[in-house]
């Protein structure tokens, strides 16, 4: 039987952790404090003190733990689910994801060894010599590759709108956006007749 099946119990678990311990605010820091918990609760379930599938304090409950406005916790909640750490269910609550989303490193092995093409080129290729300027080989290094993507929430979007507004808004710039001559630049059309004329023994213009 699964200890979490009882909603007794669940609201048990949920009371037992001191969250107001666990989750330190730095009010003085520049990281927001919505950050702050979503890191923090991050940490908390990496280091397995939080298991997964454990259920949490609802928004309104965790802000009155952590004496902070319940808009912070509902977006360190959403920063939360957004990275699959946490899932939000319909009268179920917010609880810790089951598969938490830990991104862990693949090795290249396998692919070094397979070649690109099913035959051998029939040529064969220049083979450099080592050199001092040799790079080590990639399987003494472990890559993680991930969070390759910028944060568009943190664009100042409204700015950039604005400023395209305004610069669009001038005369000046409109008429560089315009469509010139379809036949292309006049200067482009002389070097090229030029170049014909001398390479090709072309009679144009």
């Amino acid at each position: 039987m699964d200890y979490l099946s009882s909603p007794g119990l669940k609201y048990l678990v949920v009371q037992m952790l001191p969250y107001k311990v666990l989750l330190k605010i730095n009010r003085d820091s520049a990281t927001p404090l919505y950050l702050q918990i979503a890191n923090r609760l991050v940490d908390l379930i990496r280091e397995g003190l939080i298991k997964p599938g454990t259920p949490l304090p609802s928004s309104r409950e965790m802000a009155a733990m952590l004496q902070i406005h319940r808009k912070t916790v509902v977006a360190a909640y959403e920063e939360l689910n957004t990275q699959d750490w946490i899932e939000s269910r319909q009268r179920q609550g917010v609880r810790v994801a089951p598969n938490l989303p830990d991104i862990k490193p693949r090795s290249f092995k396998a692919f070094e060894k397979s070649a690109g093409y099913a035959q051998p080129a029939s040529f064969r290729f220049n083979i450099l010599q080592a050199g001092a300027l040799q790079q080590p080989s990639a399987n003494q290094h472990r890559l993680i590759i991930n969070d390759g993507f910028p944060d568009a929430r943190i664009s100042p979007i409204r700015k950039l709108v604005q400023s395209y507004s305004d610069l669009f808004a001038q005369q000046s710039v409109q008429r560089k956006i315009m469509y010139g001559d379809t036949m292309g630049a006049q200067k482009l059309r002389i070097a090229l007749s030029l170049f014909l004329a001398d390479s090709r023994g072309l009679n144009i213009t």
